[in-house]
């Protein structure tokens, strides 16, 4: 059973849809998804596809669903405490070893490295992202930054934060800046995009020492900790 994230449709119509005979009568047929707020979903499905996973917007999200109903449409996406439930749901399934595929089609650097440090945060055994924005080859820096495996679960304040192995990644889903004080090396990823013949990008991740940093809003950062 797959799981979808987003309708085109109000949540409470997300079981069933109608179609129409030719006496105007409705007659329901059952839906071949389920939907994250269903009850009993998360215990059901297999896998799970987070389309536009971490989108931001300073608003809330269209009609209240929790997952950004036309986001798509709109360009409205996740208010950040629909971020926080689309984490929760998301863990839900990638602790349990369940598939969790991020779909996202990020616009810049910043787009794309809070999309990435989004889905690390509920990093489980079979969680994937694919960051997309042609319908080329791509290879974008990000994927890149090796931190190793989690060394625990994700904390959750005004800044999330989960450690691995090699270091932590932060997480601003806010409207305002936040400090953050860590001694490490902050990850700068640069280029990527589209893929070569020769299988060549420029995509490179460069490093450099912090003691602290500003972390804007709707934000992450990668730091390699000793």
């Amino acid at each position: 059973m797959w799981l979808r994230n987003k309708e085109s449709h109000p949540p409470q119509a997300a079981a069933v849809r109608g179609q129409a005979t030719r006496h105007g009568q409705v007659r329901r047929r059952p839906r071949l998804g389920a939907e994250l707020h269903q009850p009993g979903a998360v215990e059901a499905v297999d896998a799970v596809i987070l389309a536009e996973m971490a989108r931001q917007s300073p608003q809330i999200s269209l009609l209240g669903d929790p997952f950004g109903i036309f986001a798509d449409l709109v360009w409205t996406n996740l208010a950040p405490l629909d971020w926080r439930l689309e984490q929760q749901r998301a863990w839900s399934l990638a602790r349990r070893g369940r598939i969790v595929i991020a779909q996202s089609y990020p616009q810049n650097a910043q787009e794309r490295m809070f999309d990435v440090a989004s889905l690390l945060l509920v990093q489980g055994a079979q969680t994937y992202v694919n960051l997309q924005s042609s319908q080329q080859a791509e290879w974008w820096p990000e994927y890149d930054v090796a931190l190793g495996a989690p060394t625990g679960v994700a904390t959750y304040g005004s800044v999330a934060t989960r450690a691995f192995q090699h270091g932590r990644v932060f997480v601003n889903p806010g409207d305002t800046a936040q400090t953050v004080n860590v001694t490490g090396r902050l990850a700068d990823p640069h280029g990527g995009g589209l893929v070569d013949g020769n299988g060549v990008t420029d995509a490179t991740v460069a490093t450099h020492p912090v003691s602290s940093f500003v972390l804007a809003p709707r934000s992450a950062a990668f730091v390699y900790t000793p």
